[in-house]
Order: C-alpha cells, then structure tokens, then sequence
C-alpha cells in the first residue's frame, strides 16, 4: 500500500485501512450521533479524530513497508 503523488491510498490492504478508518468515525462514543451535520461537530472532536486517523495511516503505511521487504 502506497499513496500517490495525487493523496489516493493504492494497494491490496487499502480496503483494511479504510475499515479501519470507518469505525473511528462510525464511533457514536467519539462523535456523538446528536449532531445532524460534520459541520455542526465541535473543532475539539474533529482534531481528535483527525489525530487518529493520521496514526491509522502512519501504522497502516509503515506496516506494508515491512510486509513488503
């Protein structure tokens, strides 16, 4: 799995990262479902998630690194 130089995530694992991607945001426990519209979720709660979102990629990248040597 690789990114492109346009951002889209490439490879036989991406359909596992983007799983993995849906649960964080799926997750009413970390965004509460009383909200009608992303926009209307508070700034404090998308950078969370964007943080671990980013670790997902990070481990998700580094992992097909190793599995690929």
């Amino acid at each position: 799995m690789y990114l492109t130089e346009e951002g889209e995530i490439v490879g036989p694992d991406k359909g596992s990262l983007y799983s993995n991607l849906g649960i964080l945001t799926r997750n009413d426990y970390r965004v509460p479902l009383t909200y009608p519209s992303w926009t209307e979720v508070p700034i404090n709660i998308l950078d969370d998630l964007w943080r671990e979102m980013q670790v997902s990629l990070v481990f998700a990248l580094k992992k097909c690194e190793f599995s690929s040597l």
